[in-house]
């Protein structure tokens, strides 16, 4: 029963996390922990998060004592396991803090490791660090966390705990301290250094290298903060400069990997505001690259097919800085969308319906800024809002109800097809435009059961659309 959990474990370990998802359903007996892990697979956080807690509130409670079929032990353990995953995912660093405090009758027993273990401590001490970017009139609880532990000599044990293997997170903690003298992080920002290079010095895989490197982003980064605010050695323009050109690309990094990262830079930009003499131009370039940031995730949860998380980040990018509006509002739209065409069995009509009215509503409002947007934006946008009516038509239908009509849709593709003629650099949109449109003909004409013989014109824009589509080389066309 162990091996697929050893090969989930190693699975995880290579950030696949769809296979290691797979090998732990082998082992679960309870469709509940399936539909849970399934759900979690897809990206549905809240989905999965939900059941993870009935879970364990039905273990808790000794629910499953009467059941005829009992959960494994390793099944137990993955509701934790994946419960965490799922706050981490939603970045519901409260939730995550509330949860382990809760397990305990004083929070001093986490330091109890012969009982406990310390995944416990990694766990609270993520969420004390996610929780950093929240406003606090007591500052953030990180601080006091670690200043109890580093100003009491009775609790030495604990620091050298901190020192040691929690040397980042304790760093950032004495750098948002007021009463601290930033340079105090200096040592152990450097011990951090010594230990990635005697790390990387061993003959190491593939997986503990990539780790290590993730290590030293956030050391690096530490470090920049340091030399602006302690040696002066760098102009804070600079360093936010360089901070915005360091960002996930949603081809080839992890969002899990940069979630420390986020959390890092927002703490650190939110007090460099307070313990530098910033102009005001700094100040929005210190809103622009979070901003930046938190849009490049969302891309990034995106091609995850994590529309669940992708919102948020999107909402929190727009509560940064709303100068690029247009873009952000694409996007949104388009998770919005996403959501609705996700295939989930639990939304209803009604609720598809709901999400792409919102969706609407999201791209009718950017309508006045397309003004000042560049012609590929336009013509994106016109594209993405003829998906969008045109799977709101179909709902409709479905739910009996008139709104939307065929000329609609048709007509938001057709603006998007006239842009794509109109300029020189969007012609690489034309095949996806018509090939868009040719597939929401067809869907139409399956539904239309008065249709004439000879076709109707839905069906002859279907046939000319797609015609289009493959003689300018659109791949899904030509299948």
């Amino acid at each position: 029963d162990d091996d697929p959990l050893q090969l989930a474990r190693l699975y995880e370990k290579l950030e696949e996390r769809d296979i290691a998802l797979g090998q732990c359903e082998q082992i679960c007996r309870l469709e509940q922990t399936r539909d849970a892990l399934s759900k979690e697979l897809l990206g549905d956080h809240h989905g999965a998060l939900k059941l993870y807690a009935e879970l364990m509130n039905t273990e808790e409670s000794e629910g499953f004592e009467s059941c005829e079929v009992l959960p494994t032990e390793v099944e137990k353990k993955q509701w934790e396991t994946g419960y965490i995953n799922c706050v981490r995912g939603l970045l519901a660093w409260t939730n995550l803090k509330t949860n382990i405090e809760a397990d305990f009758d004083r929070i001093d027993e986490i330091w109890d490791f012969a009982t406990h273990g310390k995944s416990r401590l990694q766990h609270y001490m993520r969420a004390l660090v996610g929780l950093t970017t929240k406003p606090s009139t007591e500052g953030p609880e990180l601080v006091a966390w670690v200043d109890d532990c580093w100003s009491n000599e009775t609790l030495a044990d604990r620091r050298h705990v901190l020192e040691t293997e929690f040397g980042i997170e304790t760093s950032l903690a004495l750098l948002l301290d007021q009463h601290k003298d930033p340079a105090m992080a200096k040592e152990l920002l450097k011990r951090e250094k010594d230990r990635f290079l005697s790390i990387w010095s061993d003959n190491i895989g593939p997986v503990v290298k990539r780790d290590q490197l993730r290590r030293l982003h956030r050391v690096i980064e530490l470090d920049e903060y340091v030399r602006v605010v302690v040696d002066n050695v760098d102009g804070a323009h600079d360093l936010i400069s360089a901070w915005s050109e360091r960002i996930p690309s949603h081809g080839d990094d992890d969002k899990d990997s940069w979630d420390f990262v986020l959390t890092n830079r927002i703490s650190l930009c939110t007090r460099l505001k307070q313990v530098c003499n910033l102009s005001q131009s700094v100040k929005h370039a210190i809103n622009a690259s979070i901003a930046k940031l938190y849009l490049s995730m969302a891309k990034v949860a995106l091609a995850q097919t994590s529309t669940t998380v992708a919102e948020p980040y999107l909402d929190q990018a727009l509560k940064w800085d709303r100068s690029d509006l247009s873009t952000l509002h694409y996007s949104l739209g388009k998770v919005k969308l996403l959501m609705a065409q996700s295939g989930d069995a639990t939304l209803t009509t009604k609720a598809q319906l709901s999400i792409l009215q919102d969706a609407n509503d999201v791209l009718s409002a950017e309508e006045t800024l397309l003004m000042s947007s560049s012609t590929f934006d336009c013509a994106k946008y016109h594209s993405l809002w003829g998906q969008l009516l045109g799977r709101m038509l179909e709902m409709q239908e479905k739910a009996g109800v008139r709104g939307i009509s065929v000329e609609s849709v048709t007509e938001k593709f057709s603006q998007a097809l006239k842009l794509t003629e109109a300029d020189v650099s969007c012609r690489s949109l034309a095949p996806k435009v018509l090939f868009k449109l040719a597939m929401f003909c067809d869907r139409t004409a399956d539904r239309d059961k008065d249709m004439p013989e000879c076709g109707s014109p839905v069906v002859w824009m279907y046939i000319d659309s797609m015609l289009r589509a493959m003689a300018l080389g659109a791949a899904k066309a030509s299948q």
